[in-house]
């Protein structure tokens, strides 16, 4: 609710139409750029993810929980101060390091 809507202009239905177009408005894009040794969750080279705040398309846990927070971040448009181009980020898993992604975000097409 805007600040100046009175709740007789309150509509539930826009309100969560607009949510919902602004929490789909990017997805991030997860490629496995390397794998060092074998990687037990079966993470391939050139593997690609679309991966959102709500949605993992099948990444491990491990590697999931290795980039999760920088994702949330890209995911609401945000980025990563130390890394050289806004929108992305590379990241490992927590299996020492196995796996290596680059993260990138991308706006969804209406």
């Amino acid at each position: 609710m805007e600040e100046n809507e009175t709740i007789q202009d309150f509509n539930v239905t826009e309100y969560t139409e607009r949510v919902l177009k602004l929490e789909h408005r990017y997805y991030q894009e997860v490629t496995v750029t390397a794998v060092n040794g074998k990687c037990p969750y079966g993470h391939r080279v050139g593997d690609t993810f679309k991966v959102t705040a709500m949605n993992s398309d099948g990444i491990c846990g491990s590697l999931l929980q290795g980039i999760f927070s920088p994702i949330v971040s890209l995911h609401y448009g945000g980025s990563l101060l130390w890394e050289k181009q806004p929108g992305t980020f590379f990241g490992r898993c927590l299996e020492g390091g196995t796996v290596e992604v680059a993260v990138k975000r991308v706006e969804q097409k209406e």
